[in-house]
C-alpha cells in the first residue's frame, strides 16, 4: 500500500520526471540489482512483479493506445485523429531552440499543406536540415508529420510480445492496436512488393507516385529550382558548407524537363525496397498467429487477413550486389566488389533513372548496399525459414564483416542512429533464429563492443542523435537479444549483467508522465475521466534519414516509447536467459490493465508463461 501511495504522489507531481528517481527509485534500483540471480524462473518472477517495471510498461502501452491514429471526433490534431471521416485539425509541431516542444494548431489549412495521415499508424516527423536549423536535440524548428510503413511496423513489433487470452474480447486493447496497424501496413504494397510511402496520383505528371502526404513535390521543385539557379551560387555554397546533402547535379536532373519529363514528382517517388518489404513480411508472419477460424469476429476468422506475402520477399533475391557496373559514390565501398548481398531498391539500376516512373525512381540513379537493410532481410528470411539461398549467405557475411571490421554505424546509409545496427542484427539473430555459425561468433565481438560504448550513467550513444533515450533502449534490447550464454562464452558475463542493469536503470530514470488525450484510451469511456491519469513517454529519438543524412531526419516519440516497451518487456521475459524469441517461448500474459500509469503497481496484472 505504501508503494502505491508513493507512486501516485510521484506521478501526479508536476516535476515527477526529476523527483521520481532522485528520492526513492534509487532504493528500487538497488533492490532490483540485488534480486537478480542465475535462476531464470526466480529472475522472471522478480522482474514481472516489480512495481516500477510494471508501471513503465503500462505507461508505454497507455501512450501507444492513446496516440495510435484513429477516426475519432475530428477535433484533435492529425497526430491523434484520422484525416478521413470527420477530419483532423491541421497542426504543425514547433520545436523551440530551448528544447521545449509545443504544437501550434492552425485554424485553417495553408494551401497545399493540408495534413494527412493513415488510420492505424503513429505520428512521425520529418526534420529538414537539422544540422543547420535544428536545436541541440537534433530537431528542426518546424517539422512535418509523415506516414510510412517502416515506422508503423517498428512500433507494432513489440506488441507481439504480449498475449491477452484471459481477457474478455472488449478488453483486448493490444490485439486491436495490432489489427489496425496491420490493416494500415497492407496499404503500402505497390505492385509486387512494399514501399516506404503510400502511392497516390502524381502532381506534376500523370504517373502514380509514392511520397510523403504532407510535402508537396511541386513546392519542393520550386525550392530546388532556386537552389540550383546559377544566380544563387554564392548562397548555395554557404548553405551547403559541411552538410551531407543530395548533390546539386541530381537535383538539376530532376527538374530538367528533357531528362525527366515527369517533373518534381521524382524527388520522392521511391521504388519498392528490400527494407520495407522485409519488415512488412515479418509483421505479417507474427500477425498470422492471430487467425482464429472459430472467432465470432469476422476479421479474425477470415484467413485472407492473415496471409504472409512470401512472394514479395522472394523479389529481393533478384536484386543483389553482383556484376554491377555502378557503385554508390563511395558510400558503401567497405563492402567490396560483388559482395552478393541484397541491394536496397527493388528496381533495375541499369535503366535510365526516370524510366517507368510508375515503378519509382532510384535516388541518384544508383542502387546501394546497406548493412541494416541486409540485417532486416536476414531477419525476414530466417523467420520464414528461407535461409538456404546464396543471397542469405552473402548477407550474413556482410553483417559479420561490418561487426568484425567495426564498420557500423557508417554501413547503415539510411540509419544515422548508432544503435540501429546492433539492434537489427541481434533481432535477426534471436527473434529470427538466424543462428548461422559465423553470425553467432560475431555476436561475441559485438557484445564486447556494445558494453565498451555504454556511458557511466547507463546510456548508450546515439551517434548523430544527441538524445539518448532511444539509443539506450536499442542498446539494452541488443544485449538482451545476444544473451548470457554468449557473454559467458566470451568470459564477459559480469560486465554483461552490469550493462543490462545500468541500461534498465537509465530507462526508468528518464520516463516522464504525459496526459492522456482520448476518452477511448484503454476503454476509458467506461468510467469518468480522471485528469490525473497519465501515460509515460521518453524523448523522441533519431531513427531514419535520407541516404544523404543531413538532408532529412525522421523522429517519432511513439517509436521511442515502443522501443523502450520492447526493452522492458524483453527484460521481464528474461531474454538474457535464452529459450525465448518473439515467436516461440514465453509471452507476457495480461490479466488486467490499468488506466493510468501511476495505478499500474496495483491494477496492471501480468504473468510470464
Amino acid at each position: 500500500m505504501a508503494t502505491e501511495r508513493a507512486v501516485n504522489f510521484l506521478f501526479t507531481c508536476r516535476y515527477a520526471k526529476h523527483i521520481v528517481f532522485s528520492i526513492f527509485l534509487v532504493q528500487f534500483i538497488s533492490g532490483m540489482v540485488a534480486c537478480d540471480s542465475p535462476d531464470r524462473d526466480q529472475v522472471i518472477e522478480t522482474r514481472s512483479a516489480n512495481p516500477y517495471v510494471k508501471t513503465a510498461i503500462m505507461g508505454a502501452l497507455l501512450y501507444l493506445d492513446d496516440h495510435q491514429i484513429r477516426d475519432r471526433e475530428g477535433i484533435r490534431s492529425c497526430s491523434f485523429d484520422s484525416s478521413i471521416g470527420d477530419g483532423c485539425v491541421t497542426a504543425f509541431k514547433i520545436n523551440s531552440l530551448q528544447y521545449e516542444e509545443c504544437t501550434f494548431e492552425l485554424p485553417t489549412p495553408i494551401p497545399g499543406i493540408v495534413l494527412k495521415n493513415e488510420i492505424g499508424e503513429w505520428a512521425s516527423y520529418v526534420n529538414f536540415l537539422p544540422a543547420k536549423i535544428g536545436n541541440a536535440d537534433g530537431e528542426s524548428v518546424v517539422t512535418l508529420q509523415d506516414s510510412s510503413l517502416f515506422m508503423t511496423a517498428a512500433i507494432t513489433y513489440p506488441l507481439y510480445l504480449f498475449k491477452e487470452d484471459n481477457l474478455p474480447e472488449s478488453s483486448k486493447v493490444i490485439r486491436d492496436m495490432r489489427k489496425q496497424a496491420m490493416q494500415c501496413m497492407n496499404n503500402f504494397k505497390r505492385g509486387d512488393a512494399y514501399n516506404f510511402w503510400l502511392e497516390f496520383p502524381g502532381k506534376t505528371s500523370d504517373a502514380p507516385v509514392t511520397g510523403p502526404f504532407n510535402i508537396p513535390s511541386d513546392l519542393i521543385g520550386f525550392f530546388v529550382w532556386l537552389k540550383t539557379s546559377p544566380e544563387l551560387d554564392p548562397l548555395r555554397k554557404i548553405s551547403n558548407t559541411g552538410l551531407d546533402t543530395a548533390p546539386d547535379w541530381w537535383l538539376a536532373m530532376c527538374i530538367d524537363k528533357e531528362l525527366n519529363p515527369y517533373g518534381a514528382d521524382a524527388f520522392f517517388n521511391m521504388p519498392d525496397d528490400a527494407d520495407d518489404t522485409s519488415v512488412a513480411v515479418v509483421i505479417q508472419k507474427l500477425h498470422s498467429g492471430e487467425f482464429d477460424p472459430e472467432s465470432a469476429d469476422p476479421y479474425y476468422s477470415a484467413e485472407a487477413n492473415f496471409m504472409v506475402d512470401e512472394p514479395a520477399l522472394s523479389i529481393v533475391d533478384n536484386y543483389r550486389d553482383l556484376n554491377r557496373s555502378k557503385e554508390y559514390f563511395g558510400k558503401d565501398d567497405w563492402k567490396g566488389k560483388d559482395s552478393g548481398a541484397y541491394l536496397t531498391w527493388l528496381k533495375d539500376e541499369t535503366l535510365s533513372a526516370f524510366d517507368t516512373p510508375e515503378t519509382g525512381v532510384i535516388p541518384l540513379g544508383v542502387n546501394n548496399v546497406d548493412c541494416v537493410v541486409n540485417a532486416n532481410v536476414i531477419f525476414a528470411k530466417a523467420l520464414l525459414g528461407e535461409n538456404d539461398d546464396a543471397g542469405y549467405e552473402a548477407a550474413i557475411q556482410l553483417v559479420v564483416k561490418a561487426i568484425d571490421d567495426s564498420q557500423w554505424p557508417e554501413c547503415g546509409l539510411y540509419y544515422p542512429q548508432k544503435m540501429i545496427f546492433p539492434f537489427s542484427v541481434t533481432r535477426a539473430f534471436r527473434d529470427g533464429g538466424a543462428d548461422h555459425p559465423d553470425l553467432t561468433n560475431a555476436m561475441h565481438t559485438l557484445l564486447v563492443d556494445m558494453v565498451s560504448l555504454q556511458n557511466d550513467d547507463g546510456s548508450f550513444p546515439g551517434g548523430a542523435d544527441p538524445t539518448t533515450d532511444l539509443s539506450t533502449a536499442l542498446g539494452v534490447i541488443s544485449l538482451l537479444n545476444i544473451g548470457r550464454q554468449i557473454a559467458d562464452d566470451a568470459a564477459y558475463l559480469s560486465e554483461y549483467e552490469t550493462a543490462i542493469k545500468k541500461g534498465i536503470r537509465y530507462l526508468l530514470r528518464h520516463q516522464r508522465p504525459v496526459s492522456l488525450h482520448n476518452t477511448d484510451t484503454f476503454n476509458r469511456d467506461l468510467e469518468p475521466k480522471n485528469m490525473f491519469d497519465k501515460a509515460l513517454s521518453w524523448d523522441s529519438g533519431l531513427f531514419f534519414s535520407s541516404s544523404y543524412q543531413d538532408t532529412a531526419h525522421w523522429r517519432s516519440e511513439a517509436y521511442t516509447v515502443a522501443i523502450v516497451l520492447e526493452a522492458l518487456s524483453k527484460y521481464v521475459l528474461a531474454y538474457d536467459y535464452g529459450d525465448v524469441s518473439i515467436q516461440n517461448g514465453r509471452k507476457i500474459h495480461v490479466q488486467s490493465y490499468s488506466r493510468s500509469a501511476f495505478k499500474a503497481a496495483k491494477d496492471f496484472q501480468l504473468a510470464v508463461q
